[in-house]
């Protein structure tokens, strides 16, 4: 009986076939490694910016005003949204006072792109108030009147980054997987809408 063994193509040739096997589960992990880093650093911004967002809409559903005392007043930076307190808090037993433009309360938002932060004062009108940061990722905001016929609506788009620093520091021109920019509109509207 003779003993066979393995010729040198034959251990070269097998040395190939799983080398190119192990090149091929090193590149489809590191590829499918880079594509979920890429989504979840695009979720996370989708998600602060569409809190944001969502914040600023919901305190707009609740102005209050008319011509003459503006429910939302709006300037470059700021927005600043009269609300009938006692018409707007659910746990409020009380009546609302529409007619009543002295009991208001007053939100801001100061949206700072140079800092890259929107600040939320959530209870303006009366004394200094602490500011909250609802987020640090803003790049770009501008408001619109995409409707002339109705100047109680405005719109409002906010362009977010995962790390401004870095995308100012680049240039613009990082790649978007990596700090993903997202841009959100919302609409808000109330009686009474100053644009200054």
């Amino acid at each position: 009986m003779v003993k066979r063994s393995f010729t040198l193509t034959e251990l070269l040739t097998a040395i190939t076939l799983l080398s190119i096997v192990i090149l091929t589960a090193f590149a489809f992990f590191s590829s499918s490694s880079y594509f979920f880093r890429s989504s979840d650093n695009k979720s996370e911004v989708l998600q602060e910016g569409t809190r944001v967002m969502d914040h600023l809409a919901k305190n707009a559903s609740c102005a209050h005003g008319n011509l003459e005392y503006p429910a939302i007043e709006i300037t470059d930076k700021e927005i600043t949204i009269r609300q009938d307190v006692r018409g707007c808090d659910p746990n409020n037993n009380l009546m609302p006072t529409p007619d009543n433009y002295t009991d208001d309360a007053f939100v801001k938002y100061v949206f700072d792109t140079e800092k890259n932060q929107i600040l939320f004062y959530p209870n303006y009108g009366a004394a200094p108030t602490q500011s909250e940061c609802l987020s640090h990722k803003l790049i770009g905001f501008s408001i619109a009147n995409p409707n002339t016929t109705d100047t109680n609506v405005v719109t409002v788009k906010a362009t977010f980054v995962k790390n401004p620093q870095v995308y100012n520091k680049m240039n613009k021109k990082e790649d978007v997987r990596i700090n993903p920019l997202v841009e959100l509109k919302t609409n808000i509207s109330g009686p009474g809408v100053s644009l200054k």
